[in-house]
């Protein structure tokens, strides 16, 4: 079952959950069990903290909507990313972010500086 989280209108109401369609059936994922996405063409690898990887029809970009903005963040054209899930962000020539399970993904330049701001900010928030 998809819960709701409430805010102000009828318009900004997320899902603490998505389903993703599979061959032969529909499966409900909890957004906190995503650990990254990653755009694979017109497809979306997604990456759950269990282990599993799901590939998905769907764009990486319709998932960047559907996710909750203040826990899920782009990093690169071609991930988003869990900030809940990073272990560590390597700063220097290559930025990357690390997960707990070893897997290193590369964070863009240009994301890297929206990256710390949005870091601070969820601290903030917290």
């Amino acid at each position: 079952i998809v819960t709701e989280n409430r805010s102000s209108t009828s318009s900004d109401i997320k899902f603490d959950s998505i389903a993703l369609s599979l061959p032969g059936k529909v499966e409900i994922i909890k957004q906190k069990d995503i650990v990254y996405l990653e755009a694979n063409g017109r497809f979306t690898n997604i990456y759950l903290k269990n282990g599993a990887k799901h590939l998905s029809s769907k764009n990486v970009g319709v998932y960047e909507e559907l996710l909750d903005n203040t826990s899920f963040f782009r990093i690169h054209h071609k991930y988003v990313v869990n900030i809940n899930e990073v272990v560590t962000i390597e700063k220097g020539e290559s930025s990357y972010c690390e997960f707990s399970h070893h897997d290193k993904l590369p964070i863009s330049k240009r994301k890297l500086a929206e990256l710390y701001q949005f870091i601070n900010l969820k601290k903030r928030k917290n």
